[in-house]
């Protein structure tokens, strides 16, 4: 059994969700003529959405929160696999 495990980065949030196909094509052939993954160019728009909206103290310490139970997660799976 190898080492190697693949992880989300610390500081991001895996949400999965259903997208209507026809916008999903779209964002492929936006995606491959920018040469970047359909994530990538989706979370360009999210971010673009949020960009002006205000960070509150409380959405602070959601988002230290969600680190803090990714790390957990990760130390979790990183014991079940004898990783230190």
């Amino acid at each position: 059994m190898g080492k190697k495990m693949s992880m989300v980065a610390l500081d991001k949030y895996e949400k999965r969700l259903s997208v209507d196909v026809r916008v999903f094509v779209k964002y492929e052939k936006r995606a491959d003529a920018a040469g970047i993954s359909v994530a990538a160019a989706m979370n360009a728009v999210l971010d673009d959405e949020v960009a002006n909206d205000p960070w509150t103290r409380e959405d602070e310490q959601r988002a230290r929160a969600i680190i803090d139970a990714n790390f957990e997660k990760r130390e979790t799976k990183k014991a079940k696999k004898g990783i230190r």
